[in-house]
């Protein structure tokens, strides 16, 4: 590299190498500043807010978040008084301190393990209905006035502390049916009227406008059905590869086309969990599960799966690595096409075009950086731009960004164009892109040569 820069000197930006594009100082989109490819990679295994998710904990199966359950008794010990320091504070703290995402959904009623309303509740007069389904448990009063103002005051509390906080990935609504499933099958008249559904998701929807929200497909099999569309909250479908694809009506992806959500993942999360029961027979060769996993993905553009066996199972190789396939088949899968480097005004100006070959958007936005590497790979300077990675979809083909770095004389001859998505959890796990060349979460662009007349001399990174 010494050898041609010398050359370069005498000669005034004139190169030996031909797959070199020579660009003026002054423009970015003339004729000579042509499009570079950026070499691309295989998806990370994991990368933040997709793939497969395990209940909190430390695993050596890849992976970016975490899950829980709260008892609502737990959250709300007295009325308008919440505890969230010893029970949702820990649970962030803990999975946070891993890198990773938390995601969680509240209940009242837990089949077989927990009657989750409290005693002063209780007291107000909310009863409860036995059942013997699913290994028996009690169904609240879910249109008592007293646990219906209950659910609206922790929902509001809950939002005001943590809306917007950047170690919750996503927020289950909850609260309605077992498990918060909004259902009480088999016994569906114990579920709660419609229109203390739509008090729950109008609470829910109100108290979060920047961290995203989903509610299970239950939601779908009442009549009359919740009002749902007047509310940004994705969909999860916890019987994922049993109850996805069809042909049963009652069928996850049949009810989204029969309602018109199927084009719903655009903007708003599609979740959901493995059926439990599948979890260990889904990833043999070949599969147990009765629905095709790769096609329930790409109809229901899933970003994340519960799927606690990989994480506690002791597998084969060729067993574990089809898993580990089935969780990068999830959400989004971002590269950089294309780059090319030029300059304005005295400024560097950079070209990017990003493509997303996954499934699914990426749903929070992001910051974006521009950044310049010198010769040893120290970073020189770092710009936010206004790009919108959410913008970036896995349908719309590759997208093209423009943006300034201020430009300097005094850096090295030669040195480096670079673009990252930055994470707002502190020490979360990094953004990758499918891209070769990274520093950190750094892709490199190009390489670039300063000459001593008005010219820059480009290169791809190979």
């Amino acid at each position: 590299m010494g050898e041609s820069l010398s050359i370069m000197r005498i000669i005034w930006g004139f190169t030996f190498r031909a797959a070199r594009a020579l660009l003026p100082l002054f423009c970015l989109g003339g004729a000579h500043a042509e499009w570079l490819s950026v070499p691309s990679a295989q998806p990370p295994d994991a990368n933040p807010l997709k793939g497969f998710m395990p209940y909190r904990g430390s695993y050596d199966f890849p992976h970016s978040m975490e899950y829980q359950y709260f008892a609502f008794d737990d959250l709300m010990p007295s009325l308008d008084t919440p505890d969230f320091d010893t029970t949702i504070e820990p649970f962030l703290e803990e999975v946070s301190g891993r890198g990773n995402h938390a995601v969680f959904r509240i209940y009242l009623d837990y089949p077989d393990e927990r009657y989750a309303v409290p005693q002063w509740l209780r007291d107000a007069g909310v009863t409860a209905t036995s059942y013997s389904s699913h290994g028996g448990g009690l169904s609240p009063d879910y249109d008592h006035p007293a646990l219906l103002a209950a659910c609206e005051s922790l929902i509001s509390l809950l939002g005001a502390r943590y809306d917007g906080d950047p170690r919750i990935g996503f927020l289950q609504v909850g609260l309605l049916g077992h498990w918060g499933e909004w259902h009480t099958y088999p016994n569906g008249h114990l579920f709660a009227a419609t229109e203390t559904q739509n008090r729950i998701l109008s609470a829910f929807d109100n108290a979060f406008n920047s961290t995203s929200l989903l509610v299970s497909q239950d939601l779908m099999s009442h009549d009359p059905m919740a009002n749902i569309d007047d509310h940004d909250i994705g969909f999860h479908d916890d019987a994922f590869t049993e109850g996805t694809l069809g042909p049963a009506d009652w069928n996850f992806y049949p009810r989204l086309v029969d309602y018109g959500f199927d084009k719903r993942w655009r903007s708003m999360p599609v979740g959901g969990e493995i059926l439990p029961g599948l979890q260990n027979i889904v990833w043999d060769d070949p599969s147990g599960a009765p629905q095709d996993y790769s096609a329930c993905v790409n109809v229901t553009h899933a970003s994340w799966l519960l799927n606690q066996a990989p994480f506690d199972s002791n597998w084969g190789v060729a067993k574990r690595v089809r898993a580990i396939e089935g969780g990068r088949r999830l959400g989004y899968d971002i590269r950089v096409v294309e780059t090319r480097i030029g300059a304005l005004d005295g400024d560097l100006r950079v070209g990017v075009r990003f493509e997303n070959t996954g499934v699914a958007p990426f749903y929070y936005p992001w910051a974006i950086e521009v950044g310049v590497f010198g010769q040893d790979r120290e970073l020189l300077i770092s710009e936010e731009t206004d790009w919108d990675v959410r913008t970036i979809l896995p349908d719309g083909g590759p997208i093209e960004f423009t943006a300034t770095v201020p430009f300097s004389t005094d850096w090295t001859d030669s040195f480096a164009s670079a673009v990252r998505i930055v994470s707002p959890l502190a020490n979360g796990k990094p953004f990758l892109f499918s891209n070769r060349n990274r520093e950190e979460d750094w892709v490199i662009l190009a390489e670039i040569s300063q000459s001593l007349g008005s010219e820059l001399e480009v290169w791809s990174v190979e």
